[in-house]
């Protein structure tokens, strides 16, 4: 949280440790997405052969209230832990938390032969997201509008409609 209500950030912006101690904040958060990086990378080098970084789309999540000035940062940051600009989103941590929930497998359907599946939400299904921390809470809620397939995979795609509602309606549904 030492990012959010920064105006300005430069690369000399400094984070103080527990200890007392100050490094740039750049080098923290670039050698940290390294490190994920590297790990993630080497990792999936002895499982799968053939995924190579270059494969790879980051992607990193940032908290939706941070100013541009901060995710600029992260992303200066994530180039200097080796993840190009051509291979990085920058999202917010609510849509990506509800992309996530949305391709949940919570919805039980028994078949004609009896067999059990569990599918993603379904059509006019709504949810809710509290993301709470950090200082903060935000929370959404997202109805599944309708089934869509993207032309990049074969992964079933759902188009989302947002709507914030009051805490009223939510109790009252």
């Amino acid at each position: 949280m030492q990012l959010y209500g920064k105006e300005e950030l430069s690369k000399d912006f400094m984070l103080e440790g527990e200890n007392g101690l100050q490094m740039p904040a750049i080098k923290v958060f670039a050698e940290s997405i390294k490190f994920l990086r590297t790990h993630f990378e080497d990792h999936i080098k002895n499982k799968v052969d053939a995924i190579k970084p270059r494969d790879v789309e980051w992607v990193l999540t940032v908290p939706a209230i941070w100013p541009d000035p901060a995710k600029k940062f992260m992303k200066e940051a994530a180039n200097a832990g080796g993840i190009p600009n051509s291979r990085l989103i920058l999202a917010l941590e609510p849509e990506a938390a509800s992309i996530y929930c949305k391709n949940l497998p919570v919805d039980r359907t028994l078949s004609s032969g009896g067999r059990s599946t569990l599918d993603a939400f379904a059509p006019g299904t709504q949810y809710l997201i509290l993301d709470a921390g950090g200082g903060t809470v935000d929370i959404t809620v997202q109805e599944i509008k309708t089934m869509a397939t993207s032309n990049r995979s074969t992964w079933p795609m759902v188009e989302i409609g947002a709507e914030l509602k009051s805490m009223k309606h939510l109790t009252n549904s």
